[in-house]
């Protein structure tokens, strides 16, 4: 009898529990997708959807939620697009052709000559196993198209605006060094007061953007060689030469390694935590210490990388030490 009734009561417990899990599974919903399809012109260009693993195929299913769409292709410019998927989606997107890399122009006032920096997207500083502390994190920065000097500017393009030469390593087509952050402020409000247009300092993205030929995974601006790109400690002699006489980078730019490190208008940070995306520090402090970047004639090679950032003190001078312009409003754009 014990025997009996144990087994029903086992029984019982066991139909219930059976009982109980088909309830509680029809209790759950089906899993809910949708589909995305992207309709690029051209129709060949890349897609990519940047925060998740698995790679685009057309009409792929998602899960509900919040999708970041790439679309790519060489001579267009790079569009990039948060997507809601709470249904299915089909979005159409047209490419701009890109503006043609290398494009120049020429300051009438001074005979500085600018490349044009069409805008993009870049990977920004260094996780190498020599990157120092300053160069991290990695991270994505934007830039506007801009205009960027093909040079350092140079001994007489100073003396045109500023009617003086402070420099130490005299020679017209050398790059004007012993100025200071303020000293440049100066130079280009005189510039663009005489020539209608308005000159600054490039920002520390934008120099590095430029420098890496366009946003390049380089380890020298323009390349792997410093040899080929630039004067440094190795070659250069003890002095600054003229400019223009290693190769370009990408963009046809020179001297972006070596020569002279070259000021830049954003005010020195520690590293890249919290960069804008953009790379522009918003704000300058009065006396904070600004960027330089690129590297001098006495320089060693692991001085004159790509990502390698160095302070300075706005008033400061050094015979190591110019700059070059970027040009904001577009000539004949």
């Amino acid at each position: 009898m014990k025997h009996s009734t144990r087994w029903v009561s086992i029984l019982g417990v066991a139909v219930l529990a059976a009982s109980l899990a088909t309830s509680h599974a029809f209790a759950y919903p089906t899993a809910t997708t949708h589909t995305l399809t992207v309709r690029p012109e051209p129709a060949d260009a890349r897609i990519r959807i940047m925060n998740i693993k698995p790679r685009y195929r057309s009409g792929m299913e998602l899960e509900p939620g919040r999708y970041h769409v790439e679309v790519s292709k060489a001579g267009y410019e790079e569009m990039r697009q948060w997507v809601d998927v709470n249904g299915d989606v089909t979005l159409p997107i047209r490419l701009k052709k890109a503006d043609p890399i290398g494009d120049k122009w020429t300051d009438p006032i001074t005979g500085m000559e600018f490349v044009w920096v069409p805008k993009g997207c870049f990977k920004m500083g260094s996780e190498n196993s020599d990157a120092y502390n300053d160069e991290k994190p990695v991270h994505e920065a934007c830039v506007d198209g801009f205009w960027m000097g093909k040079t350092e500017v140079t001994q007489r393009q100073w003396r045109k605006a500023m009617e003086n030469n402070p420099s130490y390593f005299k020679g017209d087509d050398r790059p004007v060094e012993k100025i200071s952050w303020n000293d440049t402020q100066e130079f280009m409000e005189k510039l663009t007061a005489h020539s209608g247009g308005h000159y600054r300092l490039p920002t520390e993205a934008e120099w590095e953007y430029a420098c890496r030929s366009g946003g390049k995974d380089q380890e020298y601006c323009g390349g792997d060689n410093p040899d080929r790109l630039a004067w440094y400690a190795k070659n250069a002699r003890g002095e600054t030469h003229p400019v223009a006489q290693k190769s370009a980078n990408g963009l046809g730019l020179y001297d972006m390694s070596g020569n002279v490190w070259e000021w830049i208008q954003d005010q020195w940070h520690d590293n890249y935590e919290g960069a804008p995306a953009d790379g522009a520090w918003e704000g300058l402090e009065t006396g904070a210490f600004r960027v330089n970047r690129g590297g001098s004639w006495n320089s060693f090679a692991p001085f004159v990388r790509v990502p390698f950032r160095l302070g300075y003190r706005p008033g400061g001078r050094s015979n190591a030490l110019g700059f070059r312009c970027v040009r904001v409003h577009e000539p004949g754009r």
